[in-house]
């Protein structure tokens, strides 16, 4: 066939063939396919409105955040202000941190977090008060078997470190929608077990909150990891004293001081245990001890 016309004169309708076949009844039967097809694209419509999911009710302080994970295997820090938080009590199973201040804010107060770290409301929480040297305790004569003495010699600063921050009712939605914040705490490494309430006023402190050395007979410079790991030695304090304090008085005093942090009367326990006393060097008249 040549422009649709044949040889011997006769003209004929131009067709396109598909591998012998006319193309009509091909567009044909697509363009039935297409008719039955589309209709069904847009699916089943169902009436109804658009609502919010309600929002999580303020955490009660002294609540832990759950680990979401294997605590055998933390694996990579997962931040507290995501969207999925579950509040629990603070036991023996692993927590991200604890809740230990909420700021509950009414309609007309919306707005962003504090602009403030809550971390000395994190200390005020585990017994301790700020002064210009660090964190002292709020009641020094809560030594287990009432041993400390008012009286006592040393000025005790405790090595309290933790990460604090403010999280909000709703950390996927603007500042606004949110209306409390909690003031979570956190250990620097690891996760928490059990609560750090009265933790220096008679409770006990959780040990990932406390500073530790690899070493069994370590320097106060040497490198310190987190008491929830493997270690042989734990910082209890520092303190200052005059010259007229006595290495006896001080010994005792850091005997009292590990008694309290480790919540025994005997915190050698009977031997197992050594409690050291180092000495620094000398400034304007006192001795700087721990």
């Amino acid at each position: 066939m040549i422009n649709g016309r044949r040889r011997d004169g006769v003209v004929t309708t131009p067709r396109l063939l598909l591998g012998g076949r006319p193309a009509g009844l091909f567009l044909l039967v697509a363009v039935a396919l297409l008719i039955a097809v589309v209709p069904g694209v847009g699916g089943r419509r169902i009436s109804g409105e658009a609502s919010s999911a309600p929002l999580p009710p303020a955490p009660e302080v002294g609540t832990c955040v759950r680990y979401p994970g294997d605590a055998r295997r933390p694996g990579s820090v997962i931040p507290t202000t995501q969207a999925q938080r579950t509040f629990g009590p603070c036991d023996e199973q692993p927590a991200l941190g604890e809740v230990v201040a909420v700021e509950v804010r009414t309609a007309g107060q919306a707005g962003p977090p504090p602009p403030e770290v809550c971390s000395d409301e994190a200390a005020a929480y585990a017994g301790l008060q700020p002064t210009p040297d660090g964190y002292a305790t709020v009641n020094p004569t809560a030594a287990p078997g009432g041993s400390a003495s008012a009286a006592d010699p040393v000025r005790w600063i405790y090595p309290f470190t933790s990460i604090t921050e403010w999280v909000a009712q709703a950390p996927s939605l603007p500042d606004s929608a949110s209306t409390w914040f909690a003031c979570l705490v956190q250990p620097i490494t690891g996760l928490q077990y059990r609560s750090l309430a009265g933790a220096f006023d008679g409770g006990t402190l959780p040990a990932n909150y406390g500073t530790c050395w690899v070493a069994s007979a370590p320097a106060p410079g040497d490198a310190t990891v987190a008491c929830g790991w493997p270690h042989l030695s734990e910082l209890i304090g520092g303190g200052a004293v005059g010259d007229d304090a006595t290495d006896d008085v001080v010994e005792r005093s850091c005997h009292d001081q590990a008694a309290r942090l480790l919540g025994r009367d005997d915190p050698t326990v009977g031997g197992i245990l050594s409690v050291h006393v180092w000495q620094e060097n000398p400034a304007d008249g006192q001795s700087s001890r721990a």
